[in-house]
């Protein structure tokens, strides 16, 4: 199977302190896709920059049957799988079924980024070293929000997480900034 570098990008991020957090609150707060968030993001550093409204209703739509008939009712398997206490044999499997049911989650995430990274054509493939990217990345971010009707203040400080994570060389004020974020 061929690289997938937006994948590899989520990967790095989704790893980074208090990025996981961030996401799973932006999910359940706002009802976010996350993986959405993340191709907006990508598309700023290093995929093809900015996203008009045009790009994210086609991800929108390339995206959405694939998140409501697999990726939310196998999270919510999940959720549910962890919630229930079981004892002796039964207990010892469903702890290997919680951790099945999860690599069964990231598998159909990464359908779904695969989805997403297919659209962009390799030219417009590259990480982008210019001040540019961050602010690329903010209006990706602001256009899917849009979109979505989620009110840009309401997940602020989550989206603040994810771009510290993305652009680790660039300040916490700078970012703050970008995203139009008074500091504490």
């Amino acid at each position: 199977m061929s690289a997938n570098p937006f994948w590899e990008f989520s990967l790095d991020v989704y790893a980074r302190p208090g990025v996981a957090d961030a996401c799973i609150a932006l999910q359940d707060e706002t009802g976010l896709d996350v993986n959405l968030i993340l191709f907006c993001l990508w598309a700023g550093a290093q995929g093809p920059g900015r996203l008009h409204q045009e790009d994210l209703g086609r991800a929108l739509a390339l995206t959405s049957g694939w998140q409501e008939a697999v990726v939310k009712p196998v999270r919510e398997a999940r959720r549910a799988a962890k919630t229930v206490k079981l004892a002796g044999g039964a207990g010892i499997f469903a702890v290997a079924f919680q951790r099945d049911i999860a690599a069964t989650e990231l598998s159909a995430e990464r359908v779904e980024q695969w989805l997403l990274f297919d659209q962009v054509s390799e030219a417009e493939r590259g990480e982008r070293l210019d001040a540019d990217a961050l602010q690329l990345a903010c209006d990706n971010v602001a256009t899917y929000l849009k979109a979505k009707g989620v009110d840009a203040l309401q997940p602020q400080l989550r989206l603040e997480t994810l771009f510290l994570a993305c652009f680790p060389a660039i300040g916490v004020e700078e970012i703050r900034r970008a995203l139009n974020i008074q500091g504490p």
